[in-house]
């Protein structure tokens, strides 16, 4: 996934700075636990999931200092892009075979605050 404005891409467990020409990567070690990215936003910010066996927990990761949070029980974006999240979920109706979410997923789109 690539920001807006180009400058920050993440895919798997790699990020790069495109404009200041590094890459980081968070694989997990004995000391550290893996972290799967799903989107970056303008400034900087990775998001994704820390991975330890049997659980996944939602996290950011300010790619510039490497710092990084754990989001609690926040249900992550299935999207991040520019300075909007965006969220899709199944149907509130999950019994009509017309909310088959392969086919009509509900697209919810967030600004980032």
């Amino acid at each position: 996934m690539l920001s807006d404005n180009g400058r920050y891409l993440v895919t798997g467990y790699v990020a790069f700075d495109l404009q200041a020409k590094k890459g980081y990567c968070f694989g997990g070690t004995r000391d550290r636990t893996r972290v799967d990215f799903m989107g970056v936003d303008n400034a900087g910010t990775a998001y994704g999931t820390a991975r330890t066996p049997g659980t996944g927990v939602p996290v950011s990761v300010d790619l510039a200092t490497g710092a990084h949070a754990e989001l609690g029980g926040a249900t992550l974006p299935t999207r991040v892009t520019g300075d909007v999240a965006l969220y899709a979920t199944a149907p509130q109706n999950e019994k009509d075979p017309a909310a088959d979410p392969a086919r009509h997923p509900v697209l919810r789109v967030y600004p980032k605050r």
